[in-house]
């Protein structure tokens, strides 16, 4: 038998019962709280593990259900129910789009989170020299990258650039025209860029 100090005791006592709270804090944060991952990174950062959240919930779901704490387990419920819908769409079958029986023209559109301090550019170079995507939207793009990336990207003639220090720069390419911006994202004292615009394909907007 292992005897601890009774100061180790009432730590980790305090430990087993601070986590499944800790837990739910952070999952709500990722799931209900989202939307505020716009004003917040760290806020949105949670939101990329919703797949963890779900898994960690349902276990103490089932261990509150096992303790007959229906409260607690009540309030778990609500945030799985809450999480499925974000994660249901990547597994719900979708049928092919057609016009008039005809499938629609294939429309290839790609994202990448370049990663502003990334130090293995050259890769990023090459996979982009053999990219066949019809509009691509870089992520996290500082000045260092634009430079990097340049000659590559010239494949795509419409582009809305707009790079900042940090992890806020923001880059969008496209074969066809780019139309209907928004103004207001791109503004020059806009600390984090977005870009709202509408594509002008052979197709239509």
């Amino acid at each position: 038998m292992i005897f601890l100090p009774a100061r180790f005791q009432r730590y980790l006592a305090f430990l087993s019962k601070a986590f499944p709270w800790m837990l739910v804090f952070l999952a709500f944060l990722g799931i209900i709280a989202a939307p505020w991952g716009l004003e917040c990174s760290f806020i949105e950062r949670l939101t990329h593990v919703r797949f963890y959240w779900i898994g960690g919930l349902t276990v103490l779901l089932l261990w509150w259900i096992y303790r007959r704490a229906w409260l607690s387990a009540l309030l778990v419920l609500g945030l799985l129910v809450a999480a499925v819908p974000a994660v249901w769409r990547y597994y719900r079958p979708v049928a092919p789009l057609t016009t008039s029986g005809a499938a629609l023209p294939t429309f290839r559109v790609a994202t990448w989170n370049v990663h502003s301090s990334n130090p293995e550019r050259e890769r990023g170079v090459a996979w982009l020299t053999s990219l066949e995507v019809d509009v691509l939207l870089l992520t996290e793009v500082n000045p260092g990258w634009v430079k990097t990336l340049k000659k590559a990207a010239s494949r795509w003639p419409h582009q809305i650039c707009e790079p900042r220090g940090g992890a806020a720069g923001i880059w969008l390419l496209s074969r066809w025209p780019l139309v209907e911006m928004e103004a207001a994202g791109i503004a020059p004292e806009e600390t984090r860029p977005w870009i709202g615009c509408r594509v002008q394909s052979p197709q239509g907007k």
